[in-house]
């Protein structure tokens, strides 16, 4: 049998094998010490990240951060750069697609009217009949009871 630190609830199992759900706490007063899955709830809102994890508990309560590996930090930055580099793209095309729609509405296009033709053309045509189908009924129906 095993208790948790938090609260002296007690489980099945051992050190080397704790019961589904619960973790072990390193705290600075404590060391380490098994924790049921209520008192691990109610260290940290990420919870469920953390069930059967060992956690490190700060001295002022709060969970402290798991250290990452080199692999898995290079990982990372290079996961960060990539959405950096399409956000910077992103940012290109929306001036791009700004800046034609400039030129159609200085020609005296109906910029809305593009951009709905834009909607509909991405549309699968099927879903698009569907979808046209179902508004055209409500209108009707709301005409008819005017």
């Amino acid at each position: 049998m095993i208790e948790c630190c938090k609260c002296d609830k007690t489980g099945n199992g051992n050190a080397a094998s704790l019961p589904r759900g619960w973790g072990f706490i390193d705290s600075p007063t404590i060391g380490r010490a098994p924790i049921c899955p209520q008192c691990l709830d109610a260290e940290a809102e990420v919870a469920p990240r953390l069930r059967g994890k060992i956690i490190n508990v700060c001295e002022d309560g709060t969970i402290a951060p798991q250290s990452l590996t080199e692999t898995t930090k290079e990982r990372l930055a290079q996961y960060i750069s990539r959405l950096e580099n399409l956000r910077i793209e992103k940012a290109e095309v929306s001036d791009r697609e700004r800046d034609v729609y400039g030129d159609a509405k200085a020609l005296g296009f109906d910029v809305r009217a593009m951009r709905e033709i834009i909607k509909i053309r991405a549309k699968d045509p099927k879903k698009y009949m569907e979808e046209q189908q179902m508004l055209d009924l409500y209108l009707v129906s709301l005409e008819e009871k005017s």
